[in-house]
């Protein structure tokens, strides 16, 4: 589950922006816990982004559940003299941020590494340390302010996002980008594949097509969304795979297109990569993509749903400020679902 703390924050634009003048600056970002409504057992923590300057964050948050009948309580505190809290909170990369992501995530990636840095440039939030290289022409100038948090800008020409390796090789799984949408003629971004170096039809990919969300398992089975997105307005999008005939697509958590054609899983593919696919013969994809997450199982209709509306900061209401701490009640919608690592 993913918390936005700035002026404006939660279904109501509380500004919680009082941890920031108590914290004071951006290192003493870990002198905080997230704990449950027994205000003792401790959530785990990965910080994202802490912009003390900006008074915006970014944080990622293991919830035992979300229910969605009744409101489910955290509390944040936070306290500028106490130590930092190691044994929870950690930034994107350290032992205990992973623990925010269970063992069906197989790649985690917020974006947010300068891709002109020394290799592997992305980091692989889960603990597969499935890290991502840059390749082409990119430079810390890709490298943006997105939503959530930060994001790169693929040129489509060169610029790509890879790792010589298929990041899962079997259904079910799911694959899910975050980004401003871009909807300019043919594919574009936000994007990410799996593919086989050599092969134009050995691959899987989600991308946005023409304006729509689109999935692709090998060149012949395209499964297209129905709800045409905005061009630069931030959209969530998400493919599952539930077994060899059944593939869902899914546009900001709501609009669900089935497909239920007989489909060949590809096999034999070795790279992963964003903002591009394949590399004999490589297609390249254009716009921002600010977040990509890959699962080894079938997430379920209520997960999708619910990760949308955390990514985009419209699940948690937050209450008054009972000092030294601010609450945050997750207020879902109907029908939506226990997320963990969301």
């Amino acid at each position: 589950m993913a918390l936005i703390l700035d002026s404006s924050a939660g279904q109501t634009a509380a500004d919680v922006t009082a941890i920031f003048t108590e914290l004071g600056s951006d290192a003493n970002r870990k002198k905080i816990a997230v704990t449950q409504a027994d205000d003792d057992t401790q959530c785990y923590v990965e910080i994202e982004l802490w912009d003390h300057a900006s008074s915006k964050a970014m944080l990622h948050i293991k919830a035992p559940s979300v229910s969605s009948a009744t409101d489910t309580t955290l509390y944040i505190y936070y306290d500028s003299a106490q130590s930092d809290n190691t044994t929870y909170v950690g930034d994107t990369g350290d032992a205990v941020a992973q623990n925010v992501w269970d063992n069906n995530f197989v790649g985690v990636y917020h974006l947010g590494q300068d891709p002109s840095g020394s290799a592997p440039q992305m980091i692989d939030s889960s603990s597969n340390s499935n890290d991502l290289t840059s390749g082409g022409t990119m430079t810390s100038g890709d490298l943006v302010d997105s939503h959530p948090g930060k994001g790169i800008d693929f040129d489509g020409s060169d610029d790509q996002l890879t790792i010589s390796s298929a990041i899962f090789s079997a259904y079910p799984c799911t694959m899910e980008v975050a980004g401003p949408a871009n909807v300019t003629a043919g594919i574009t971004s936000p994007s990410c594949s799996l593919s086989n170096s050599g092969s134009a039809t050995q691959l899987l990919t989600l991308h946005i097509n023409a304006g729509y969300a689109r999935s692709m398992c090998t060149s012949a089975y395209p499964n297209q969304g129905s709800t045409l997105l905005v061009d630069g307005e931030f959209c969530h999008l998400a493919s599952v795979f539930t077994n060899a005939t059944d593939r869902n697509v899914f546009t900001n958590g709501a609009d669900k297109t089935q497909d239920t054609d007989s489909q060949t899983f590809p096999t034999g593919m070795n790279r992963t990569s964003i903002g591009a696919v394949q590399d004999s013969s490589p297609g390249y994809w254009a716009g921002e993509t600010s977040e990509v997450r890959y699962s080894d199982i079938a997430r379920s209709d209520a997960w999708i749903k619910a990760t949308y509306h955390s990514l985009f900061d419209t699940l948690i209401t937050y209450g008054s400020s009972e000092s030294p701490s601010e609450s945050a009640s997750l207020s879902p919608s109907a029908s939506e679902s226990p997320s963990e690592g969301a």
